[in-house]
């Protein structure tokens, strides 16, 4: 069997189809997350001598801490050269279809660059996918792919005309995954703005547009439930979340920004208890596993054995496309901060740096 990404141009599964059964079991075969966005001028203060940032976001990915996992670097791309295929990270030179893109990789199942599989991603071109999985029993579905392939296959692709046509495709095909919530932050060519779109494939409906003005600032946060039914820890970190914004628009401090928003936020367990929507959702009658989970920075204790909030990412894109993206690991394997330029407007290039001394 050849698996490859979606695309408009291939059909999901190259040669045959084979049909993948996972017995469900709880949710124990769900990675879960929880996303805080910021969108246009996040930040930006009265007089203006703050410009703020484009984009602010904050991930919390809980999984079995011993789930194979790569840290966030450059993907592998393909690069022709002389007749002969070589795989090498992207560089400002990279000639290729593929697009760079800048992020962590899930390897249980896979290996690049044949196969991507990621929660969180960013291209050259200021493209943000994330994938939270959606906490409803699934077992009944024929799963024909994994949703990890979902972020990659737009980030990495340049044939798609607009992520609104990535979007109708992924619509079309949501029946061949296990229930999922997809973000895609997508900053225009033309005026430099962010727009979000928001695709829950367990409801009839398509993807949705969820900024209409995307000259206001809009914030959006979301977990593993629908987005109109967020969890308590979603409601009261979104608070959380805009305070610390509009801290930063008085400031004007940006490792402020980020020990507030890793410290006060995605570090935080506090309990948000009881909620009621959490525990419909997991299905459980027993208080006691509802009340780890409810925290932001989650602790799964019997419940989901070994399974923590153990990858914390900020993104910050700044109003002249300086990227920083920031990775804490509870695992300790590496814990960095890597900052690149986007070529937003020659769609060319993107630099990459390496972490600073």
């Amino acid at each position: 069997m050849s698996i490859i990404c979606l695309d408009k141009n291939y059909v999901i599964l190259k040669m045959k189809i084979i049909y993948l059964y996972f017995v469900f079991i709880k949710l124990k075969s769900f990675e879960f997350c929880t996303s805080f966005y910021c969108i246009n001028s996040c930040g930006l203060s009265k007089d203006g001598s703050n410009k703020g940032f484009k984009l602010i976001l904050a991930n919390n990915r809980d999984e079995d801490i011993y789930r194979p996992t790569l840290p966030a670097s450059a993907w592998l791309s393909k690069f022709l050269k002389a007749g002969h295929d070589s795989y090498k990270p992207c560089d400002k030179n990279h000639k290729s279809e593929d697009l760079c893109v800048y992020g962590a990789l899930d390897v249980k199942n896979a290996a690049p660059p044949e196969y991507y599989s990621t929660w969180l991603a960013i291209n050259e071109r200021g493209s943000v996918g994330n994938l939270l999985f959606y906490m409803q029993p699934s077992s009944h579905i024929q799963e024909r792919q994994k949703r990890g392939i979902i972020v990659g296959s737009y980030l990495r692709n340049s044939s798609w005309n607009d992520v609104e046509e990535f979007l109708q495709y992924l619509s079309n095909v949501k029946s061949d995954f296990k229930p999922f919530n997809y973000v895609q932050l997508e900053m225009s060519k033309t005026s430099g703005k962010y727009s979000i779109y928001y695709l829950n494939n367990n409801n009839s409906k398509i993807y949705t547009k969820l900024n209409q003005d995307e000259s206001s600032r809009f914030i959006f946060a979301l977990s593993n439930s629908n987005a109109s039914e967020p969890f308590n820890k979603v409601k009261e970190g979104k608070v959380d979340f805009e305070k610390a914004i509009d801290k930063y628009s008085q400031h004007n401090n940006k490792q402020l920004l980020v020990n507030e928003i890793l410290n006060s936020i995605l570090l935080n367990k506090t309990e948000h208890f009881p909620d009621n929507v959490l525990k419909q959702y997991m299905n459980v009658k027993d208080d006691t596993y509802v009340k780890g989970i409810s925290q932001i920075n989650a602790n799964y204790g019997n419940y989901w054995k070994n399974s923590f909030s153990r990858t914390s990412t900020i993104i910050l894109v700044d109003d002249d496309d300086n990227v920083e993206y920031y990775e804490y690991n509870l695992t300790k394997i590496e814990n960095k901060i890597t900052d690149f330029s986007l070529y937003i407007k020659e769609l060319k290039s993107i630099s990459l740096k390496d972490e600073p001394a």
